[in-house]
């Protein structure tokens, strides 16, 4: 409301200009407001225009697979042990949980769920429904007052289980981030008690429905990639003339994006930019010998859904890099 223009720098309002991205309301207003502060003169030089003014583009939409894992632990850490005081739906895919500990006064944080897409505390407080739906009063029903016991992945999918309770009285809130994703609760069996939405996949044989079991048989366990794996991936039936070596691997032996894919490749050694040629790919001594720290690299669970590029990032269907696949290390 009061700003004092002499202390505007260059770096205030590209970050006026970056949180229009995450303020839609008033955009306007804000282009306005920043286009006037670039006419301004701050310590005796006026700031130069950029050429465009439109906020930044984003460089995720949807939480990969390492991202998962990281976020995961880090709510852990932070809010085990803490009691669901509420929940608020703020759209038909979006959730916040509100969450505070025992005994503390003002210690309370609130996690934000959104379907198919992200998890993560935040402080902005949203606008909520004046009337909560249907999902959250049956979630309400069943979660408030328990105690948040544990946040876990489900094998190598993109799949996390807040645990809430102990023993029989174990409530299972999970939540899934690929595809269209999904928010299932269920008891300490497993037994689907509501869901956001029903689906069934008669290919892979199993169905998510009430009353029907949450089917964790099909959830993908981590498995360390071979070394005739790795092999079969480059020789067999071999590349197409042209794929460099990180495509090769990205999708098939590496499911865990091209990001993790290069930093493998390169910690094995080799050029994530070199082409494979079919005369290569028939020679066993295309892979050096550093292809065994590429295989240990690989220390992770394969994903039927494979890696794929999307608009303004990279989404990554397997999860559950340890930290010996990170550092090259790990079984072969």
């Amino acid at each position: 409301q009061h700003i004092n223009c002499e202390a505007i720098s260059q770096e205030n309002i590209q970050l006026l200009q970056f949180q229009l991205q995450v303020g839609p309301h008033h955009q306007n207003r804000l282009h306005v407001f920043v286009d006037q502060l670039r006419k301004k003169v701050v310590k005796g030089r006026s700031l130069q225009p950029p050429q465009q003014l439109t906020p930044a583009k984003m460089v995720k939409v949807r939480m990969s697979s390492v991202d998962v894992a990281a976020e995961a632990a880090c709510i852990k850490n932070k809010l085990k042990g803490m009691r669901l005081a509420n929940m608020y739906d703020l759209s038909a895919k979006t959730y916040v949980l509100k969450l505070s500990r025992s005994g503390g006064e003002g210690d309370k944080v609130f996690l934000l769920l959104e379907s198919g897409s992200r998890f993560h505390t935040t402080e902005l407080i949203r606008d909520k429904a004046d009337v909560p739906s249907n999902f959250t009063l049956k979630l309400r029903k069943h979660l408030r007052t328990r105690r948040l016991e544990d946040v876990r992945q489900l094998g190598v999918d993109r799949i996390v289980d807040f645990v809430f309770g102990s023993g029989e009285a174990t409530m299972h809130l999970i939540l899934e981030m690929y595809s269209q994703g999904n928010i299932v609760l269920t008891n300490a069996h497993y037994e689907v008690l509501t869901l956001l939405r029903s689906h069934r996949d008669d290919d892979k044989g199993f169905a998510v429905m009430a009353r029907h079991l949450y089917p964790m048989q099909h959830v993908r366990l981590h498995q360390a990639v071979t070394l005739p794996e790795l092999t079969a991936a480059l020789l067999s039936p071999g590349p197409e003339p042209g794929t460099n070596l990180k495509a090769a691997l990205a999708g098939s032996v590496l499911p865990y994006g091209p990001t993790i894919a290069e930093h493998v490749i390169l910690d094995a050694g080799l050029d994530p930019g070199m082409k494979l040629k079919p005369a290569q790919s028939q020679a066993q001594d295309s892979l050096p010998p550093a292809e065994s720290n590429a295989e240990a690299g690989a220390g992770g669970g394969l994903d039927d859904e494979g890696a794929r590029e999307v608009e303004g990032g990279v989404e990554a269907s397997g999860i559950g890099l340890g930290a010996e696949a990170l550092s090259g290390g790990g079984e072969k």
